[in-house]
């Protein structure tokens, strides 16, 4: 039953105060995740130059992790379970989701989780994106529901000042305007779907329904890293050189004494004093290698927990000998931390083309749970690798070649049914088959 007014606005009340405290928690991992991370320590009562070397001491390698994460994750399509003549993948492409996935997943993981909300205007289908500060929704069970209860987003700055703020349950759409002199509704939609159209995007989920940002278990190997480089800056800049030092001298009188005592040291020149006391001695510098090795166990341990290669952190890989099968080894933590991603954001995907059939009054659309999400394959391998592979297991295990096209790396779908129209439009092939010899 769609709401009255006077309900809509007290459950946009609720849901706001919910949105707001997400919004907090967002604002912190993304100042993490972009680097605006406190100050190291340093003592009291330190001079602008020491504060400048602690601004320089930022290393951004929590926002490298998650581009490392976001920039291998890539939906390249999704297959139905029914018949579609194409519509859910042409919404797909139509919303410019392509691109804008990405930023799903990496509003995903600075907290934890994300939304896409999606709408009929126009008969066109709309999908937003929004990352925990600007949406957020009530499961009956976090875990275990696929569709929110109630959810809201915040949208862009209307025409004539406030905010578009969107309601939506299972019944209905509500539009309202914030602004100074609170909310407004504006206007409400039927949706007729009888499920809340917007999709949970999560990475880690506890069976609680609780969520856990790829952010917040690195903020102490980064904030690690900063000192480290903090000290590592004061040292190299104020005892990196060696100082001289000429004692039991006595101080010059005048301005030109003081030049002459002035002298320029070098391997030509001896240092003369008249007064038998006086001592020459050098105070060395400090080593900087420590401090080095420091910042490369902070740099490790930081790998170790995103469980991303350390050649990506550090600049070196931590297997030293050469080819494929090396850097390999080195991603498979990072190949199972993606498989776990792409199975919690595959589910997510599968709601979101679902909602998107229902929409679009595809048949079974809403219903059709036997659709398959295609992932970009982005494990290291060599193509002499992957054509050797391929071609055993076509002829030693008999599997159609045809049906291995899909199966070499970072050939698109689009691609693949180009093939099959060239193969199938071809004489040869066309004599082949008719013989039955063909594949």
């Amino acid at each position: 039953m769609v709401m009255t007014a006077v309900q809509a606005k007290d459950t946009l009340g609720d849901l706001l105060n919910g949105m707001r405290e997400a919004g907090k928690h967002y604002d912190e991992m993304k100042q993490w995740r972009d680097g605006e991370t406190p100050m190291p320590y340093k003592p009291r009562d330190t001079d602008d130059d020491f504060d400048a070397l602690m601004e320089k001491a930022e290393t951004r390698m929590i926002g490298l992790v998650l581009r490392v994460l976001t920039q291998s994750i890539e939906l390249r399509s999704y297959s139905p379970g029914i018949e579609d003549d194409g519509k859910l993948m042409l919404a797909f492409s139509q919303n410019r989701m392509q691109t804008r996935q990405k930023r799903l997943y990496q509003a995903a993981m600075t907290s934890g989780m994300s939304y896409s909300s999606l709408e009929l205007r126009g008969g066109r289908l709309r999908s937003k994106v929004y990352s925990a500060k600007n949406a957020f929704a009530v499961f009956g069970d976090a875990e275990a529901d696929e569709f929110a209860d109630y959810a809201v987003t915040r949208g862009q700055k209307l025409v004539g000042g406030g905010y578009e703020l969107t309601l939506m349950d299972s019944d209905a759409i509500y539009r309202f305007r914030e602004g100074e002199g609170g909310t407004d509704l504006m206007e409400i939609v039927p949706h007729g779907l009888g499920v809340t159209p917007i999709v949970r995007f999560t990475g880690e989920m506890d069976a609680e329904g609780d969520v856990q940002s790829e952010v917040e278990p690195l903020i102490e190997p980064q904030a690690s890293l900063n000192q480290t480089k903090a000290d590592r800056l004061v040292a190299q800049s104020y005892a990196s050189w060696v100082v001289r030092v000429l004692s039991g001298v006595e101080k010059p009188d005048d301005e030109y004494e003081a030049r002459m005592q002035n002298i320029e040291l070098s391997v030509k020149r001896m240092i003369l004093a008249d007064d038998p006391g006086a001592k020459a001695q050098t105070f060395g510098t400090t080593n900087l290698q420590q401090y080095i090795d420091a910042g490369k166990s902070d740099k490790q341990e930081l790998a170790v927990l995103a469980q991303v290669p350390q050649k990506t952190i550090i600049g070196a890989q931590s297997n030293q000998s050469d080819g494929a099968d090396a850097l390999a080894a080195e991603e498979a933590s990072t190949q199972r931390k993606l498989h776990n991603y792409e199975t919690s954001f595959g589910e997510s995907w599968g709601t979101w083309f679902r909602l998107a059939g229902g929409l679009l009054r595809i048949d079974g659309g809403l219903d059709d749970y036997r659709g398959a999400v295609d992932w970009r394959d982005s494990e290291i391998r060599s193509m002499s690798q992957m054509a050797d592979a391929l071609g055993k297991i076509a002829t030693q295990l008999q599997v159609p070649v045809k049906a291995l096209w899909n199966m070499i790396p970072n050939v698109s779908p689009d691609t693949v049914r180009q093939w099959e129209e060239m193969a199938a439009a071809d004489p040869y092939s066309q004599a082949l088959a008719a013989a039955g010899l063909g594949q």
